[in-house]
């Protein structure tokens, strides 16, 4: 039951950072102490919070058991202790109450909107929303294996519920990345076309999520107030999700405001303090693209030595080295360049296209969908 805790997890963190009154911690960097003997002073020292939220997740057949405790990091006062215990048709009963329980203590004034979107649960499905769990496990995973994984599960969550919102967004996210990830020509051209009609589907009832992609695909296609005004949606509604600053990074790359772009890639890592790849990516464009080559260099690194598949990283960090007059070091980067396409077994336009649909995003470049 592992993707189900873990689920569950992402899904308060998620939850609470819809909130404007509160400041939370992102999955990326929380989950780092997963399952490890930690301080409490420790790890608010290091994340810079004031507040520990910790506990488990118990599953056994149809029940479901939260234990929960709040704690001052401060003084290393607890707050509350609690245990929730339901069946998986009030899953998200057992959520709102674990959250309305922070709020409470943490006297949290909630607007309207949030009152409201709080009163409706996603979907009434406990299976759907199982299924659409798995699939967030795999898509987590960041490959393109993993992605098409993910895909199926999300199929399967919007055949458990037609109207399932939120799967919707979620197969279109998954849909996203295969069209401009992936090495294949045919996987490609069949995810841009799928990801219309779920993202369609989404925005009847949109979610951050759904707003955040969109907000992708108009910048992709060179819409750009459009692409705006979507990605500013989804920070309204989730304004502590490090990705959806990630996104603005994106954008306000692509439209030659690279010093906003690295404030906004700098925003999210103050929200994800172990930044994944995309944020560390934005935040290497934008300080590129003003011309801080040593320091666009350094994050470049730091990028590369998680040993990315993405080639454009490897050409973007010669181009670097080139302004900054450091010869030596660029035959070990085409080195890998080339063994990294080599070893996809693909043909150099794939490479091409692939890096220029991805970088092109940022960059400001776009090729209009056919």
């Amino acid at each position: 039951q592992n993707y189900f805790a873990d689920g569950m997890t992402d899904d308060l963190i998620t939850e609470l950072s819809k909130l404007s009154g509160i400041f939370v911690i992102a999955r990326n960097s929380t989950f780092t102490y997963k399952g490890k003997p930690t301080k409490v002073q420790q790890v608010a020292e290091e994340l810079g919070v004031h507040y520990i939220l910790e506990g488990s997740v118990r599953r056994e057949g149809n029940h479901v058991r939260v234990n929960a405790q709040l704690i001052d990091a401060i003084d290393g006062h607890h707050l509350w202790a609690e245990r929730y215990d339901g069946e998986m048709s009030s899953v998200f009963g057992l959520q709102d109450r674990v959250i309305g329980q922070i709020v409470s203590t943490l006297s949290i004034k909630l607007t309207k909107a949030e009152k409201s979107v709080a009163a409706v649960p996603e979907t009434t499905n406990p299976q759907a929303y199982d299924t659409l769990l798995k699939g967030w496990e795999h898509l987590r995973r960041d490959s393109e294996a993993e992605t098409v994984a993910a895909t199926d599960f999300f199929q399967k969550a919007i055949v458990l519920d037609p109207g399932y919102s939120r799967a919707y967004a979620s197969l279109a996210a998954a849909n996203w990345r295969t069209s401009i990830l992936s090495w294949d020509f045919y996987r490609r051209e069949t995810a841009s076309k799928n990801l219309f009609r779920n993202l369609e589907r989404a925005m009847e009832k949109p979610t951050p999520l759904a707003y955040a992609i969109s907000a992708q695909v108009l910048a992709q296609q060179g819409r750009y107030g459009e692409a705006f005004a979507a990605i500013d949606r989804a920070l309204t509604l989730a304004p502590n999700d490090p990705d959806n600053h990630v996104g603005m990074a994106r954008i306000l790359n692509a439209t030659g405001r690279a010093s906003e772009a690295e404030q906004e890639a700098r925003l999210a890592m103050r929200f994800d303090p172990h930044p994944p790849r995309a944020t560390l990516r934005m935040l290497a464009i934008a300080l590129f693209s003003q011309g801080r080559d040593e320091e666009a260099a350094d994050t470049f690194e730091r990028l590369i030595e998680d040993k990315p598949d993405l080639l454009a990283d490897y050409a973007t960090l010669v181009a670097s080295y080139a302004h900054l007059g450091r010869t030596g070091g660029i035959p070990r980067l085409i080195d890998q360049y080339n063994r990294l396409a080599t070893s996809a077994l693909i043909d150099p336009l794939a490479v091409q296209e692939s890096a220029y649909d991805w970088y092109g995003s940022a960059f400001g470049y776009h090729r209009p969908y056919i």
